[in-house]
């Protein structure tokens, strides 16, 4: 009796494995090429422009391939400096972008290095490499070597240095300051990480394109998530580039500080995931949800409060100064 138990059961087991696979099979074959679309295709928006700091000195510095990046380093004129900060620009834009982000910082006493990541501004062009809005490692290999480069200045064994970034630039920051224990701190606007987004958009648009099935309502996220990372690793592989888990790498920030800021009226990055996002950092964090703000748009929203938060968190968290009610 005891075998013909077994051998039922494993005929049972056998039948639910053929058939996950086959549902797989037929998922991925129906749902594969619209996830690729998501990786291949930029999203609508106008990145922002800024013009040259006319006391910026200019440098560029080599990545691991080889090609040269540009940026500008601005000392600030209060003084001497209490850190340096690294601005991350936004995908299509260029260093410049981040002056209205960075000058209320540069005027209370911190330096600022601001760079051109590879295939934006002025920096070399990678022919091997089409950038996408989703942070990959070239990305994380352009924002070290402007750390290492930092390092290797005569200031740089007195000044603390401490990460900001805009979208994609933010979501840089913080996978490298992940990696960078010297890191002290990090600010993001607009960030997201790619897995979770991914999925959540998976989880939006699937009835529309595999068909209101009623199994596909019961199908868990970490079946979903193997189906989005079987997909994401053949782009991987025809990109030539691998995709950050921007999810365990915030996860990884702490002791150190992160401020995360967003757009309440985001139609690209909803608040939503920008919330589930968070939820994977852990103490010291902060979210900052600004009301009535776009992608990108917080400055403009709250240009006031912004720039006072944006003070008080680097002096506290960077410079080592106790915390302002201001």
């Amino acid at each position: 009796m005891l075998q013909i138990a077994l051998w039922i059961t494993g005929g049972v087991v056998a039948v639910v494995v053929a058939t996950l696979v086959l549902r797989t099979y037929l998922i991925i074959s129906r749902y594969g090429a619209p996830i690729r679309r998501i990786f291949e295709e930029d999203p609508i928006f106008v990145p922002s422009e800024g013009s040259p700091h006319p006391e910026s000195e200019e440098v560029e510095f080599p990545t691991p391939e080889g090609l040269v990046l540009r940026g500008s380093y601005l000392a600030t004129p209060a003084g001497p400096a209490k850190a340096v900060v690294v601005f991350s620009h936004e995908f299509r834009s260029d260093r410049w972008s981040g002056m209205p982000y960075w000058e209320c910082l540069l005027g209370d006493g911190f330096d600022i290095f601001a760079f051109d990541y590879r295939n934006h501004g002025s920096s070399d062009k990678d022919p091997a490499y089409t950038p996408r809005h989703w942070v990959t490692n070239y990305e994380l290999d352009d924002l070290e070597a402007a750390i290492a480069y930092l390092r290797s200045r005569p200031e740089a064994d007195r000044l603390p240095i401490g990460l900001f970034g805009i979208s994609r630039g933010g979501g840089a920051s913080i996978g490298v300051a992940a990696r960078d224990r010297g890191l002290r701190c990090v600010v993001t606007d607009g960030a997201f990480g790619t897995h979770g987004t991914m999925l959540t958009y998976m989880k939006k648009w699937m009835f529309l394109v595999v068909g209101d099935k009623w199994w596909l309502k019961i199908l868990p996220d970490w079946y979903l998530g193997f189906i989005r990372d079987w997909v994401l690793a053949r782009v991987e592989r025809d990109f030539g580039c691998r995709f950050i888990r921007l999810e365990r790498a915030i996860g990884r920030l702490a002791p150190r500080a992160v401020l995360m800021i967003h757009g309440g009226r985001d139609g690209y990055i909803r608040p939503d995931i920008a919330r589930e996002f968070f939820a994977a950092a852990r103490d010291p964090r902060e979210l900052w949800i600004v009301h009535g703000a776009r992608h990108n748009a917080c400055l403009e929203a709250a240009a006031v409060e912004y720039r006072s938060r944006l003070i008080n968190f680097f002096r506290t968290n960077l410079a080592g100064e106790k915390k302002s009610n201001g």
